[in-house]
């Protein structure tokens, strides 16, 4: 992506966490681009706190590159200066390079940016994800570093773990044993009928991941997800074909996508959401992963803590787990589809009186989802909560995670 755009004339807004290498990428898209011969020029507040600071900036570069770091950091009336600055180029018309942490969607939502600056800045993006986010390099990158360390004359070190091991990422559940689980509710507090009654079951080890993101679902439309038979159900590939879907619901294009907050441009980093069973299985296809079983999901939830994006935090959509405020987080976000058909429990009997058609007569057909939303109140949910849905429902707010089976 990086070598792609080095050349281009778009203004490019580099974002990621403090340590990712914001301002290297930045001065990379330069130093290899046709400009490289002219100047690159930091742009911070400071240069635009007097009126004339965007024609000194501007003649300065003489048709360079601007960075722009920590667009975040700008107060209102300096972004005006510098929406000013790029919509009067002057003579020569330098390229803008900005940075920032964070969603610039999300800074506009709150106020921080404004939305004039975002629609100048965003012409393209690289996200750079935390090391956090890239386990599997650090073991990588250690041994890099132990070399250079020794090639410099320092002691020879070896890494204690093994280029393959596994390491927990993030928002990710190991279970790395066999065991058995109880499932269902046995408590005296309310439950519905399909909860009970409790069993028991052995589950095989298994990793169940992070939300799958906007960014890996277009990846899957870019890779022709939509157009490979080979990756759907029989009734997925009649559904999506019948009904021309090529996108999860509410995506407008490949940018935008229509939330409860009216139109606005897809998140890459959050999880991809209103999709259908369909989607999630083929997806999970795609990755040669499957789809985590009901009990595997109410298995990790009953061994995690009750936290996440849930109604009291007034989100009102799905947010990346990925922020310091949700990590290790699987209640919340989005309902989680499971690979289970929504079937009564051994031994079922349905609830008598007012409740007594609620749950049986809808066990057909249908898929169990898992854990909540970001719509659902704390004090609704439940480990041994059971929602379902038929498999081409895809109003709900839906998402997936992908199991992994350990060897």
């Amino acid at each position: 992506l990086v070598a792609r755009l080095m050349n281009t004339d778009l203004p490019i807004l580099v974002s990621g966490e403090s340590g990712t290498g914001k301002s290297l990428i930045s001065k990379v898209l330069h130093s290899f681009s046709d400009r490289r011969n002219l100047p690159l020029v930091p742009v911070s507040p400071a240069d635009l706190v007097d009126i004339d600071g965007p024609s000194k900036i501007l003649a300065k570069a003489r048709g360079g590159s601007l960075i722009i770091e920590e667009i975040s950091d700008f107060s209102l009336e300096s972004q005006a200066r510098l929406v000013q600055m790029i919509d009067n180029p002057g003579e020569y018309s330098p390229r803008f390079i900005a940075t920032m942490q964070g969603s610039m969607a999300e800074a506009v939502e709150s106020g921080v940016i404004r939305s004039d600056v975002f629609y100048r800045l965003s012409g393209a993006t690289i996200e750079l994800p935390s090391l956090r986010e890239c386990v599997d390099d650090i073991v990588t990158l250690s041994e890099h570093f132990l070399k250079f360390l020794e090639n410099e004359g320092g002691p020879k070190r070896k890494l204690g773990v093994k280029p393959n091991s596994k390491i927990k990422k993030k928002n990710e559940f190991i279970l790395d044993r066999h065991i058995e689980m109880k499932y269902g509710y046995d408590g005296s507090e309310f439950s519905f009928d399909n909860e009970r009654p409790s069993s028991s079951l052995c589950l095989d080890p298994f990793i169940l991941t992070d939300f799958v993101t906007n960014r890996d679902w277009l990846s899957f439309i870019e890779d022709k997800g939509y157009r490979r038979p080979e990756l759907w159900l029989s009734d997925g590939w009649e559904f999506i074909n019948k009904n021309k879907i090529d996108k999860p619901m509410y995506w407008i294009d490949n940018n935008e996508l229509f939330s409860l907050n009216g139109v606005e441009k897809i998140v890459m980093s959050s999880p991809v959401a209103h999709i259908s069973f369909y989607e999630a299985a083929a997806f999970s296809r795609y990755k040669n992963t499957t789809l985590p079983s009901e009990f595997e999901l109410e298995y990790v939830l009953k061994n995690s803590k009750k936290s996440g994006n849930f109604l009291e935090d007034k989100f009102y959509k799905e947010h990346s787990y990925m922020s310091e405020r949700f990590f290790d987080s699987f209640y919340g976000n989005l309902w989680v589809w499971s690979s289970s058909p929504y079937l009564p429990f051994k031994n079922y009997n349905s609830y008598e009186e007012s409740l007594s058609e609620y749950n049986g007569k809808f066990m057909c057909n249908q898929y169990v989802l898992k854990g909540g939303s970001f719509a659902t109140p704390k004090d609704h949910i439940r480990a041994s909560y059971r929602n379902f849905y038929y498999p081409n429902d895809r109003w709900q707010f839906s998402g997936l995670r992908l199991k992994e089976s350990i060897d």
